[in-house]
């Protein structure tokens, strides 16, 4: 699936002048979007949470904690080869926040329903960059409907976790950028050729993030140091999309 990407944002970047010359109108839209998580990007907490001296309060592999998101974004459109025909780049930025409380009671019923744990997460953000095609059918002279299938290179930052209990910080997770090819396939609506309305599926693959943990010898006395680097913790991350966007020009 990389490849195949990989290979299609080549070919289109490599097409460029080409698309451009079929027509010298080009169209810039403005977006604001809303997600709602797919998956295990979606799943508060894995099947077996455990507390082990290297990962700390372990939520389970691939597990997002997510919940419905936020973005904004903005998309330039060039007409090409056939009317209704368009080449696509679009550049947004996602933030989805986390919810923390069921791997809290999680943790808190492994270790002891007396114990005082705080498990708080921070936010998802993905920026993806993208290219691709979108076709459109003009239903009536102010309606119009089209497809879109587009693929390209997403920069994504996995959400911090922390656990404290009582006064001792237990753990304090952070993570740094990291990036991954995705792909998104959707429909949308044009109203008036100035507004659209989009509904897509948007996955970002599983990226593989860095980054660095430290834990309390108080609450994990067997670990070796108390910071330890991450060197490729893997998420998974899709999610459903809503746009409505405005055509500035």
């Amino acid at each position: 699936m990389k490849r195949f990407l990989f290979g299609h944002l080549i070919v289109l970047m490599t097409l460029t002048p080409m698309l451009h010359a079929q027509s010298d109108y080009v169209s810039l839209l403005i977006s604001a979007y809303g997600s709602l998580p797919n998956g295990d990007f979606a799943k508060k907490v894995g099947a077996n949470p455990i507390l082990t001296r290297r990962a700390g309060f372990d939520v389970g592999n691939d597990v997002g904690l997510a919940k419905a998101g936020y973005g904004g974004g903005i998309e330039l459109n060039t007409p090409v080869l056939v009317n209704g025909l368009d080449w696509v780049i679009n550049l947004r930025f996602l933030a989805n926040s986390t919810d923390p409380t069921t791997a809290e009671a999680e943790f808190e019923h492994f270790m002891g329903d007396s114990v005082d744990l705080i498990y708080e997460t921070g936010t998802w953000i993905n920026i993806p960059v993208m290219t691709g095609l979108r076709y459109e059918y003009q239903l009536l002279p102010y309606l119009g409907a089209a497809v879109f299938l587009q693929g390209g290179i997403n920069f994504s930052k996995a959400a911090s976790r922390s656990g404290t209990i009582g006064d001792v910080k237990a753990e304090q997770t952070t993570f740094e950028f990291a990036r991954d090819f995705g792909y998104e396939l959707g429909l949308s609506l044009s109203l008036f050729k100035k507004w659209r309305l989009g509904l897509s599926y948007l996955s970002l693959n599983t990226p593989r993030y860095e980054g660095s943990r430290t834990l309390s010898e108080k609450v994990f006395p067997e670990i070796f140091s108390r910071e330890n680097k991450i060197l490729g913790e893997e998420r998974s991350v899709s999610m459903y999309v809503i746009s409505l966007g405005y055509h500035l020009f």
